[in-house]
């Protein structure tokens, strides 16, 4: 067990015993991210540690919980190394720190929320080798429970379609091909090493949400190949960390998505901002109306939240009341740190072309 603020240079245990060097199957390294997960994380780890695969370690980074999820690992998880930070330093953060300490092949970055699928790790593998090009891998995940898929990869765009696609349909083997993708998930996605050396860490200006979407960005822009992988399969609890604030949740969304849009959209188009807001709002009104309002697809919707469809349909109305408020916080956010956000962005730049 480590307490930390900056983590340790040591590996992890390797659960199954092996030594580094003597397998030929890469070594992959798990790094669940844990805050206030207890009940979570005991159903998560069951499920990690019956993984399918013969050379992997698992790491748990808590961001400083205080439910007593520390002690599930110490008691009932004696193969799993526990790094404990001093507070909650987020997503990025977190993980930063256990990726600081992992000499894996490859890095897993996993929320606890999630339950995994035996060959989850040998199907990324497999797909992995095939190219040494691609750098990020995912999985396919459903709603936890459900056929429903939350994530198959995900598209990227911010005028001709939505910001998110491939994601919340009924599972009709629509994404059952392997395929390039804009960027993975983060409640799983799998980081090859030298990816880190290239690219850098997580970017600790978002805290949570984008940074997933932001680290695909620049991997992609690397060169390297971001790929999705059906065959890989994870079940998920949608915003289990923050289902008891929503508000907050929002906030962080909307700030985070400009922040995104300030730190890589090409800058002729960020001079084009407002109107891509125009129609970034035209969008979630149309949308939210559409789909929470008049509930198409109202059992998706329920199954989703893990709600009756009349309880669901309620709290999405209130989805689309606290948008106002997380989109003014968003705006006001991102117009005070303007020069710091393209000063870091400038400088980045200059340091990518030396």
């Amino acid at each position: 067990m480590t307490r930390t603020g900056e983590g340790s240079k040591k590996s992890g245990i390797n659960i199954n015993g092996k030594q580094k060097g003597i397998c030929s199957t890469p070594k992959v390294t798990i790094i669940v991210l844990n805050w206030n997960g207890r009940n979570l994380l005991k159903k998560c780890l069951d499920s990690v540690i019956k993984t399918n695969y013969p050379n992997f370690e698992v790491i748990v980074v808590d961001n400083a919980s205080n439910d007593g999820s520390q002690s599930i690992i110490e008691k009932h998880y004696a193969n799993v190394r526990l790094i404990e930070n001093m507070k909650n330093i987020g997503y990025a953060g977190g993980n930063n720190v256990a990726i600081k300490c992992t000499e894996g092949d490859y890095v897993v970055l996993l929320n606890n929320d999630t339950i995994v699928y035996r060959d989850w790790i040998s199907e990324l593998i497999k797909i992995a080798s095939t190219d040494y090009r691609i750098g990020i891998l995912g999985c396919k995940v459903y709603v936890m429970g459900t056929n429903i898929i939350q994530h198959a990869g995900c598209e990227l765009s911010f005028i001709s379609k939505p910001f998110f696609t491939r994601s919340l349909e009924e599972d009709r083997g629509q994404y059952n091909e392997v395929s390039d993708v804009d960027y993975i998930s983060g409640e799983a996605m799998m980081i090859k090493r030298d990816v880190f050396d290239k690219v850098g860490l997580l970017d600790l200006d978002y805290f949570a949400y984008w940074e997933d979407v932001d680290f695909c960005y620049r991997t992609r822009k690397a060169g390297y190949r971001i790929v999705y992988v059906p065959k890989s399969i994870i079940e998920h609890k949608i915003s289990a960390s923050w289902e008891k604030r929503p508000l907050e949740a929002k906030i962080l969304g909307e700030k985070n998505r400009i922040l995104f849009i300030l730190k890589n959209l090409p800058y002729h188009r960020i001079i084009g901002l407002p109107i891509l807001e125009i129609i970034h709002l035209s969008k979630r009104l149309v949308e939210g109306l559409s789909q929470m309002i008049l509930a198409r697809n109202p059992h998706v919707q329920a199954a989703v939240l893990g709600l009756s469809e009349k309880a669901s349909t309620s709290m999405r109305l209130r989805v689309i009341l606290d948008w106002p408020v997380a989109l003014l916080y968003a705006y006001l956010w991102n117009i005070r740190f303007l020069r710091r956000t393209l000063s870091r962005r400038l400088k980045n730049e200059i340091k990518s072309t030396t």
